[in-house]
């Protein structure tokens, strides 16, 4: 039996809650045809169609034009990578970029990892930083010629360095949503991919060192984002342990 990709359900409120001829819609959609940016899509289009419904439109309008579908899209990333020939350019990029990736970073734990990968799937820690530091971390960036990721991104990286003794080589995983070309910005599919960026604490650099590192490192990675994170593993063959994601044990989540 297949799994269904999109499941939806229309639940009519009870009137003794003070909810009279008011119905509230849940929709399901699996992650393998969407993704974050999706769902603001999806959630878009589907207030653009009731709102013209509702007011006695025979058709929604409003809606973009798509000029790309998802097949589209597909091939296009087929073409490009292989018979492009960029296939084999970024997977030695990010071969070399990975070569000998740091051992699982020994984070203090509040329980012991799972034998296996069943049940260890981790957990999201929000993070809300006051206004007053990203205002002044995002001068210091402009500063160094730098984005405000970048310079969240080496802040960190120096954390979890501390966290684990100092150390001076670790790998964080990101998302990246894959929808730099304006062709694909109101194409609803999975797009999202994750980037691994190696943080290089050397030498222990100060802040403004280690953020034009971090710089260099993020620029070049983003510019070889086409290739799928599970090619790359694939292609570095990296030792697989059971109850550890290959590569990376942390991302960040924006």
């Amino acid at each position: 039996m297949g799994v269904e990709m999109v499941r939806s359900l229309l639940v009519k409120l009870p009137s003794d809650i003070g909810a009279s001829n008011k119905h509230l819609v849940m929709i399901t959609i699996h992650h393998a045809i969407s993704d974050g940016g999706s769902h603001r899509i999806v959630l878009r289009d589907l207030l653009t169609a009731y709102r013209a419904y509702a007011s006695g439109a025979e058709e929604p309008t409003g809606l973009p034009h798509l000029p790309v579908e998802y097949a589209d899209y597909a091939v296009w990333q087929w073409q490009h990578l292989e018979m492009g020939g960029h296939l084999e350019q970024q997977l030695e990029y990010w071969t070399k970029q990975l070569a000998s990736t740091p051992t699982p970073l020994n984070l203090p734990f509040d329980r012991l990892r799972s034998e296996t990968s069943i049940g260890c799937e981790g957990s999201a820690l929000p993070v809300f930083l006051p206004g007053k530091l990203v205002a002044a971390l995002a001068d210091l960036c402009t500063q160094h010629h730098s984005t405000i990721f970048v310079g969240l991104m080496a802040a960190f990286q120096l954390t979890l360095s501390r966290l684990v003794g100092d150390v001076e080589d670790l790998v964080v995983g990101t998302p990246n949503s894959g929808r730099d070309n304006v062709q694909l910005h109101d194409m609803v599919g999975c797009i999202i991919d994750m980037l691994a960026i190696r943080g290089d604490l050397k030498g222990h650099p100060s802040f403004s060192t280690l953020l034009e590192r971090q710089r260099l490192i993020v620029t070049d990675a983003l510019q070889h984002a086409n290739v799928p994170f599970s090619w790359i593993v694939q292609r570095l063959q990296v030792p697989r342990i059971a109850n550890c994601h290959p590569v990376y044990q942390v991302g960040t989540f924006v």
